[in-house]
């Protein structure tokens, strides 16, 4: 009974390694992202909700830990500081950052596949955009006709 415990304790509480390791969020951690912004359509700035929604749920122990932040000034015009618990969790920005990653793998696996194929017949359309200073791509294999070279 007690190893069926711990192994419950563990899905319960994740061991630190498993959302982040070796200084950087794992690689469990940002496929679970990547899915929820490609197969949800999930903004980058929705994910880290998604994880907290879900540790919710299903009554997991999101890994934190805390860090002195400064705080407010006392009367006398100290310097305070408080205790702030901060969430191993990607932000915003590592968000934007790793779905971007995989946005340039994603061109490296089709190009890497048009190349292989001798006989293929597509060709790679690409259409970009940038608002925000954020660059969103659209990424296509289209037919294209080896006689007129029209795409289909």
């Amino acid at each position: 009974q007690t190893v069926l415990r711990r192994k419950y304790q563990a899905i319960a509480e994740p061991d630190l390694d498993y959302f982040f390791h070796g200084g950087a969020y794992s690689l469990e951690h940002d496929m679970a992202g990547v899915e929820a912004m490609t197969s949800c359509h999930v903004s980058a700035g929705q994910v880290s909700k998604l994880f907290f929604i879900f540790a919710r749920f299903f009554r997991i122990k999101v890994p934190s830990h805390s860090r002195k932040v400064p705080g407010p000034r006392a009367a006398n015009g100290t310097r305070t500081s408080v205790l702030q618990r901060r969430y191993r969790v990607g932000g915003v920005t590592h968000w934007k950052e790793t779905l971007a990653i995989a946005g340039e793998a994603h061109k490296v696996q089709l190009g890497e596949w048009l190349l292989r194929d001798a006989d293929a017949d597509y060709c790679y359309i690409a259409d970009g955009a940038n608002s925000q200073q954020q660059e969103i791509m659209a990424h296509l294999a289209s037919r294209r006709n080896k006689q007129t070279g029209e795409l289909e």
